[in-house]
């Protein structure tokens, strides 16, 4: 069963947006599942690295040290990973030592979240924050706030109601409040746009950036 949230929403729509313009080696640290891979069907190779065994990552490793030369990956996606990493520096430093020069490097973070994985759950990232973390090896490409006020503030809500019913353990109520979170989600995302955002008041931050260089 699945919740309508506002932030996983617009997130998808993110990685949607951008995804054709990976090619080659695409990396998805971080990937779980793989709920991106459909995106990444034209690429040639498509590899997920996570440090959860039970999720069945092609490599299981962990962001501070991934398994790869330098310089071998032509793309990389890493979204909602680095609030759970103690040493985001070294994190970001290992993404971007693997990626080619002129690679692309996809990252999104959460600015406003409720506490999760726990006791793992470590930061929040403003949109300077990212571009600071990727800044003297990257060129951004793209920066932009995740949703605005009224997506926030749904967010918010059905997260709450999410953990404080149990709603993924109770099927029968979880399709009743997913309509209701289907119902309030899509118009918070449409009452955002229609208003001018200055990213302010926003779910999170959203960074395409190109690794400086060029292959040789």
């Amino acid at each position: 069963m699945t919740i309508f949230q506002p932030d996983r929403h617009l997130l998808l729509q993110f990685v949607q947006e951008h995804a054709s313009r990976f090619e080659g080696f695409v990396l998805d640290v971080g990937g779980g599942n793989g709920r991106y891979r459909r995106l990444f069907r034209h690429v040639q190779r498509y590899v997920i690295l996570d440090k959860d065994a039970l999720q069945n990552p092609d490599i299981i490793a962990s962001v501070e040290s991934i398994p790869l030369e330098s310089n071998s990956v032509d793309g990389i996606i890493c979204t909602q990973v680095l609030g759970d990493v103690w040493d985001v520096q070294k994190a970001v430093d290992e993404i971007i030592r693997v990626l080619k020069p002129g690679g692309l490097l996809m990252l999104t973070e959460s600015y406003v979240a409720e506490l999760h994985d726990e006791p793992r759950d470590y930061w929040r990232f403003s949109g300077e924050a990212l571009t600071k973390l990727v800044g003297g090896t990257c060129d951004v490409l793209v920066l932009e706030p995740r949703g605005g006020y009224y997506s926030l503030q749904a967010q918010q809500k059905i997260r709450y109601l999410i953990d404080r019913y149990d709603l993924y353990n109770r099927p029968f109520l979880g399709k009743v409040v997913n309509s209701y979170a289907l119902v309030t989600g899509y118009s918070a995302i449409y009452r955002d746009r229609r208003r001018k955002r200055n990213g302010k008041i926003t779910i999170g931050y959203n960074l395409l950036a190109r690794k400086k260089g060029v292959e040789v």
